[in-house]
């Protein structure tokens, strides 16, 4: 279960610093100003930050077996959508709001699912081990990312990062 969280956490960070990559060739084509750009990657963390507490609840109710498959599902669906949400500023930050939305939700349902799964005397190393996978993701996403960019195209990052979670 741990290997799994971390891996959720990986693909979540990937997801998280796509953005960061791809803003400067997608704000350069969709004519976006410095404004706009700090909107739609700013409106990430408004979804991350509200679905924190109302995932945490769900966590414990249902179970973070629940929850964290939900929550990839969600992020990964408006990761994929994003090249078409770039059409227009409302639907580029609606997607990015529920990106932030699904992985606000996925720290509780992990954390649930260490208390649940782990015994008590090996839940500090499950969850540094499963939180550890936020930095990975964040180093592999930025290193990975401008090779995709520069050689497939900004869509293709979301694609292919949105894509990995049904792999």
């Amino acid at each position: 279960m741990v290997l799994a969280a971390t891996m959720a956490f990986v693909l979540s960070n990937m997801g998280k610093v796509d953005m960061s990559v791809a803003m400067v060739p997608l704000a350069e084509e969709a004519g976006w100003g410095p404004s706009t750009q700090g909107l739609v990657q700013g409106i990430f963390y408004v979804g991350y930050c509200l679905a924190c507490i109302p995932g945490g609840y769900l966590a414990s109710l249902t179970g973070g077996r629940t929850v964290l498959p939900l929550a990839l599902g969600l992020w990964s669906a408006a990761t994929v959508a994003v090249p078409l949400a770039a059409a227009t500023v409302p639907t580029m930050a609606l997607s990015r709001f529920t990106i932030g939305a699904g992985q606000g939700t996925g720290p509780s349902a992990v954390v649930d699912i260490v208390g649940r799964t782990t015994p008590p005397e090996k839940r500090s190393n499950a969850t540094s081990s499963a939180f550890g996978g936020l930095h990975l993701g964040t180093v592999v996403g930025l290193l990975v990312a401008p090779a995709i960019v520069d050689s497939l195209g900004w869509r293709a990052l979301f694609y292919i990062y949105g894509g990995l979670v049904s792999a």
